[in-house]
């Protein structure tokens, strides 16, 4: 018997999850759902970059490329989607936070767990969960697991390409430093190899993506919240991660192109 379209999506659970509470804000239902719409579209980037980083460590190159292509599509409409939040005004968004704890997406888990899987590691990245959660458990669990871009290295040296063991098998709770013997490869590609460069380029196009959606994030906190410990509470972390760019030999490489 084929499954409806209310049961398939469960709508009445879904839709009884966004209850604001009685004589609070109206803007509150808005904030609720957009960061329940946020960790969805996280939960499903982190299905798709599973399948991603098994495609690049089988060499599927058509999957790679489709997979990039979807990820970037998903980051795209996260980012076109803080345009609702920025409807809110200082003033509502003042008075929420009255009643409210932080309204920063930088407390969620899956978020974490994405800036981890695509290689943007930082010691201690799980210390500030609870000893046991569930939250920190699965972060650890993360930090012991290869990459986005350790698979990526592993699709380069399936391609024949000389990546360093040392490199391919290295501490995995620390970020990738950039490597001369990596970018050396990466140069050869760019210039004779179309098919893996066009990859490449997926990947600079998903950290670019990344990049651009913590912009939008810190503009639009700023702009309702100001600097003060009023709303930006999760501004300066933003601002820093703009710092932090995946995939550092790929950027590393762009002037001698």
């Amino acid at each position: 018997m084929a499954v409806s379209y209310p049961g398939l999506l469960r709508l009445d659970e879904l839709l009884a999850l966004q209850s604001a509470s009685d004589g609070l804000e109206h803007d509150e239902l808005l904030v609720i759902v957009a960061g329940q719409v946020n960790e969805l579209w996280f939960k499903q980037i982190l299905h798709e970059l599973k399948l991603l980083q098994l495609a690049m460590e089988n060499s599927h190159a058509p999957v790679i490329s489709s997979i990039l292509k979807r990820v970037l599509t998903i980051l795209g409409t996260l980012t076109a989607e803080i345009a609702v939040l920025e409807t809110m005004s200082p003033v509502s968004f003042a008075a929420l936070r009255e009643h409210l704890d932080v309204l920063s997406c930088r407390q969620s888990t899956q978020l974490l767990e994405i800036e981890v899987v695509l290689g943007l590691r930082r010691s201690g990245a799980a210390a500030g969960l609870p000893e046991g959660s569930r939250a920190r458990v699965r972060i650890e669990r993360a930090l012991g697991r290869h990459s986005l871009y350790d698979s990526f290295l592993r699709y380069l040296a399936l391609l024949g390409y000389p990546i360093p063991g040392e490199i391919l098998n290295r501490d995995l709770s620390h970020p990738h430093e950039p490597s001369p013997a990596v970018q050396e490869s990466l140069i050869e590609i760019y210039r004779h190899d179309p098919g893996a460069w066009q990859i490449c380029e997926l990947m600079v196009d998903l950290a670019a993506a990344v990049r651009e959606w913590r912009y939008r994030q810190a503009v639009m906190i700023e702009r309702t919240a100001g600097e003060g410990d009023g709303g930006a509470s999760g501004l300066a972390e933003l601002r820093s991660g703009l710092e932090r760019t995946a995939f550092p030999d790929l950027w590393a490489i762009r002037s001698a192109l």
